[in-house]
């Protein structure tokens, strides 16, 4: 069985391990204290990139086979093995956008798992099991043990996530936020809780035209928490417990993924 395995490092998002189906992506890392996955959906980052430049017909494919045209050519000029990847996704040619020609700020949320403060400084793995298509990762601290296990079934339009912990409390809260580092400031964004659940709506526009807004909807669920100064509080669940996250283009689609 194939493995990308981070023991006792911390991560962030230029070196996450990578899941998806296709449709649905999400990229996990650990950093300080807490667990993040930075969610995508193919309709939402493409839909964007095609309604900001005012096209109505979408070609399924099209920058994954631009993509794969810059690669190759890439395979062939000196230096290739470090700076194939740079070059083809940060040229240094002046221009502000890299060379697929898409937006490098995802609108999918954020969704982050924090741990509590007995299990700072704890014994971490996390791990891609390539065959299985799952991110799991375990903490250990003296008694104390959380494990949490992330897959992106193959028809789903979300993330599913099984989460133990050896007692209740060792897993704090989770919360849904906007991707770190990505430069979204910039767009409106509305959020909300709505039972055991966070969603976020976050609204583009034609570059000159605010008539014809997208606004894709994040939303994290966890059956069983509650809600708790903007995020969900998890200090109430058991030994075991469940939670699911979307991102979709369409309003009110999210919260009913399970």
């Amino acid at each position: 069985m194939h493995k990308i395995i981070f023991d006792q490092v911390e991560t962030g998002w230029h070196n996450a391990l990578p899941l998806g189906n296709g449709r649905m992506g999400a990229m996990v890392f650990f950093r300080d204290n807490t667990i993040h996955l930075a969610l995508n959906h193919y309709d939402c980052y493409y839909q964007n990139l095609y309604t900001r430049r005012k096209q109505t017909e979408k070609v399924p494919g099209e920058r994954y086979r631009q993509l794969c045209e810059i690669a190759e050519n890439a395979r062939h000029q000196k230096e290739v093995e470090r700076s194939h990847y740079n070059q083809t996704l940060r040229p240094e040619t002046g221009k502000k956008r890299p060379q697929f020609e898409g937006t490098s700020h995802p609108m999918g949320g954020e969704v982050l798992f924090g741990l509590s403060e007995e299990m700072r400084g704890a014994k971490t793995n996390l791990q891609l099991i390539i065959e299985k298509a799952a991110v799991v990762f375990t903490a250990e601290k003296g008694e104390n043990k959380v494990t949490m296990t992330i897959c992106v079934p193959p028809d789903a339009e979300g993330v599913l996530i099984q989460a133990e912990q050896s007692k209740s409390g060792l897993y704090e809260q989770a919360d849904l936020i906007l991707p770190s580092a990505r430069g979204l400031d910039q767009y409106p964004v509305e959020w909300g809780m709505e039972g055991e659940s966070k969603w976020m709506h976050t609204t583009l526009y034609h570059e000159d035209d605010h008539s014809q807004a997208f606004a894709p909807e994040t939303a994290l669920t966890v059956p069983g928490s509650k809600a708790a100064a903007g995020a969900l509080s998890l200090s109430v669940l058991g030994t075991v417990f469940s939670a699911s996250a979307s991102v979709r283009p369409d309003r009110g689609s999210t919260l009913n993924f399970t």
